[in-house]
C-alpha cells in the first residue's frame, strides 16, 4: 500500500541507504569533472552508473505498482 511505501521510505536503514545512493553518486559526478573517466568506455560506465542511482533515489510508490 502507499502508506507501507511511504514508512518504508522514512525507515533508518532506508534513510541510510538513499544517503549512501547519493554520496556514491556525488563521488562519480566528482570523479568526472576531475577527469578521472579518460576513455569512452570509462565515461559510460560511470554515466551508467549514475544513471541507475538515479532510477533508484527517484523511485516512487506508482513506479513500484504502476498505478
Amino acid at each position: 500500500t502507499l502508506a507501507q511505501f511511504q514508512e518504508w521510505k522514512t525507515q533508518e536503514a532506508t534513510v541510510e541507504f538513499f544517503n549512501h545512493l547519493r554520496k556514491a553518486k556525488l563521488e562519480a559526478q566528482e570523479s568526472w569533472a576531475n577527469r578521472a573517466f579518460t576513455t569512452e568506455a570509462d565515461n559510460q560506465f560511470a554515466l551508467g552508473g549514475v544513471y541507475a542511482i538515479n532510477q533508484i533515489l527517484d523511485l516512487d510508490y506508482e513506479d513500484i505498482t504502476g498505478a
